[in-house]
């Protein structure tokens, strides 16, 4: 990674793990260099003038790993499987220092408070009024991947891990004035994409701040159920696709979040609750039909093409390729599967055709320890969450602990050697 200087033409960063759950794989320059919170990314130049603060001090900075050179940092980090897709993360700019923070799935506030003073660093920086009011990108996007939806969320987990009700009341704020004042698009459907993301973040956030009145409530039901005919129907002309991202993996996702939330956010009252904001039904559908075209598709001639005649249970293509990797490909559609174990159509789908279609991706790993974009290619460049091994590294560590329940044997190690890539 190449690093700035103080005279001379600007020098760029290239650091394909700089967003290694969101996949951005980007080259920017350091005198434009982003604020990233969450999955929003601003340009500086954006922000609204805060008078300036002294600079932190060096031993409160997260150094870039390559000051660890004996060390690779990626087998330092401790990635948890979660079902939120996203957590906090930011990049903090100081002169011509820079702090990455990386926060993976913190799981208490143990977990939080060495992040603490960082993140509310940047926070100082950036006044999210204001950039609802002036930023183009926050007044189309609402995607939890890169709009204002990523931001509800992370202060909506930061309220969960912490207790701090300000997180909360932040969340609940950002998610009502889009409610109330945005029209709300229709496109990309799914959980990281589009209106189904926020509308699912939404709903328990308000709930929890006691914010959801029955009209709201019914806008963002609305808003998370209405691509379930397009989704749900089968029909193998259609331009529907499976993989995670913008696709029927990424919408069964969405109901799988929304379910876990409203189980901790709006309890059954007395049996029942006054509406479901996702249904069992729906999940099996959608489960079932991820399952049937992966079925038809390891019988096609191209799955035999790709893997030698020796096709995996399952098989999914994405753009006429088949993609390994969590955003596009079948590493993606596998973890969503596995989160959603328990609405198989059948308890023998997951040792005979989830880990065994698994095991085929690992097959596939480089001697570097990363994996191609699709399978047949022979390209090691991309070590991102979209294409690579940090992504198959979340569903390597999904499916340890059911093939331990299963089939008494993991993937521990190969998840390990995913995190020690070694042209990096």
């Amino acid at each position: 990674m190449m690093t700035p200087q103080e005279n001379g033409p600007p020098r760029y960063i290239k650091n394909p793990w700089f967003n290694v759950l969101l996949g951005e794989h980007s080259t920017r320059s350091m005198k434009d260099l982003r604020y990233e919170i969450s999955s929003l990314r601003l340009r500086a130049s954006s922000f609204a003038p805060k008078p300036r603060r002294a600079a932190p001090r060096r031993e409160d900075l997260c150094h870039h790993p390559q000051d660890k050179p004996t060390t690779h940092w990626a087998s330092e980090m401790e990635v948890q499987p979660a079902l939120s897709p996203l957590s906090s993360q930011a990049v903090y700019r100081r002169g011509n220092e820079c702090c990455f923070l990386y926060t993976f799935p913190l799981q208490n506030i143990n977990s939080w408070e060495p992040f603490r003073r960082k993140f509310e660093a940047i926070e100082e920086e950036i006044d999210l009024d204001y950039l609802m009011q002036t930023s183009r990108r926050l007044a189309y996007d609402m995607s939890i991947h890169s709009g204002i939806g990523g931001i509800i969320y992370m202060y909506y987990e930061l309220n969960n891990i912490t207790g701090d009700l300000n997180y909360l009341l932040t969340a609940a704020r950002l998610a009502d004035k889009q409610v109330t004042h945005r029209h709300m698009g229709r496109d990309r459907p799914s959980f990281l994409r589009g209106h189904v993301g926020f509308c699912a973040v939404a709903l328990p956030v308000l709930a929890k701040a006691g914010e959801l009145n029955e009209k709201k409530e019914q806008y963002l039901c609305d808003g998370v159920e209405q691509p379930r005919s397009e989704f749900f129907a089968w029909d193998p002309s259609t331009t529907v696709s499976n993989e995670l991202m913008y696709g029927r993996a990424g919408y069964v996702w969405a109901l799988l979040w929304l379910r876990q939330q409203q189980d901790i956010v709006n309890p059954r009252e007395g049996g029942a609750r006054r509406r479901e904001w996702a249904s069992e039904e729906d999940i099996r559908k959608g489960v079932a039909l991820i399952l049937d075209v992966g079925k038809q598709g390891a019988r096609s001639k191209r799955a035999k093409e790709l893997f030698n005649k020796n096709p995996p249970p399952l098989f999914w293509q994405w753009h006429a390729k088949c993609y390994l990797g969590m955003a596009h490909g079948m590493a993606g559609i596998l973890a969503v599967l596995i989160m959603a174990r328990k609405y198989l159509p059948s308890e023998s789908d997951l040792r005979d055709f989830i880990l065994p279609t698994v095991d085929c991706i690992v097959a596939q790993q480089f001697r570097s320890y990363n994996f191609p974009m699709y399978a047949g290619s022979r390209s090691d460049s991309l070590v991102q969450w979209c294409h690579g091994a940090p992504g198959i590294t979340l569903l390597l560590l999904l499916a340890e602990k059911v093939s331990r329940e299963i089939l008494g044997m993991g993937y521990m190690t190969q998840a390990l050697k995913c995190g020690e890539v070694r042209h990096l």
